[in-house]
């Protein structure tokens, strides 16, 4: 016997049927990862057609809470990581952490997530005019650009762009090193030790491009974060990264130690 829903109230039957499985999923009767009952079989189940079944999937994969992976069908999305700032350590870039309850069930710990680098830019350009101010440049001067991806579980999950000083490029020899944390391990080998950061975050739509490489629902904002990177010696700074990522997915964390 199909499941009853009401086609006479005001709200839609898709709606109500991904209420059902809202309630369901944050109830957690289905849990992060599990497989939800495909378009056919929700439409056997509620006695609807399969468009409206797919509707009531649509609705929920566009307010975040599943992933439709092709072939396989839609699942429970898995809590997202947590991006924070590295404190203390060589690297100025990112560090992806989850916050999964201690085993004592009171409070989140840290655990680090294994991350994968593709570079998809690695060349002597000339950056935005806004970034060539930043980096104290005229807008004809030429940097390092480096376009990088960022991915957990085959999944792209920051789209980033630097803009290194050519003579620190250079010196530091960036371009022959692919994007990751070995970059900033080859600028502290080389004198230039980032001693200072400066950030922006602001939230904006995302381009067409990187919706698809982000794999956002409509209407999803992406977090931009622009950051500039000083070293103690250098009154300029050497660096500017700008990096994409999804604002539903990711939450910033800082760490601005204590004052006395």
């Amino acid at each position: 016997m199909a499941r009853v829903v009401d086609p006479r109230s005001d709200r839609p039957v898709y709606k109500q049927i991904a209420d059902r499985l809202r309630v369901a999923i944050t109830s957690g009767a289905y849990e992060p990862g599990e497989l939800l009952p495909s378009e056919h079989e929700l439409s056997a189940e509620y006695g609807v057609a399969r468009g409206t079944a797919r509707q009531a999937i649509m609705l929920l994969r566009n307010e975040g809470l599943i992933d439709a992976v092709h072939g396989l069908g839609c699942f429970v999305r898995e809590p997202e990581p947590i991006q924070r700032l590295r404190p203390g350590g060589p690297s100025a870039d990112w560090e992806i952490i989850r916050e999964p309850e201690d085993d004592d069930g009171r409070g989140p710990i840290a655990e680090a997530l294994t991350m994968s680098f593709a570079t998809t830019q690695l060349e002597r350009g000339r950056p935005p005019v806004e970034v060539a101010k930043l980096l104290g440049l005229p807008a004809d001067a030429e940097v390092l650009v480096r376009g990088w991806e960022a991915s957990h579980k085959g999944s792209v999950r920051t789209l980033a762009s630097a803009y290194t000083r050519w003579d620190v490029a250079t010196q530091a020899s960036l371009i022959e090193i692919e994007s990751g944390p070995a970059v900033y391990l080859m600028l502290t080998a080389s004198g230039y030790q980032i001693t200072g950061i400066t950030e922006e975050v602001s939230a904006r739509m995302p381009t067409t491009a990187e919706a698809q490489r982000l794999d956002l629902g409509p209407g999803v904002p992406v977090l931009s974060v622009q950051r500039v990177n000083y070293t103690a010696q250098d009154t300029q700074p050497i660096e500017v990264t700008v990096s994409v990522m999804s604002a539903e997915r990711y939450r910033m964390v800082y760490d601005l130690g204590g004052g006395d």
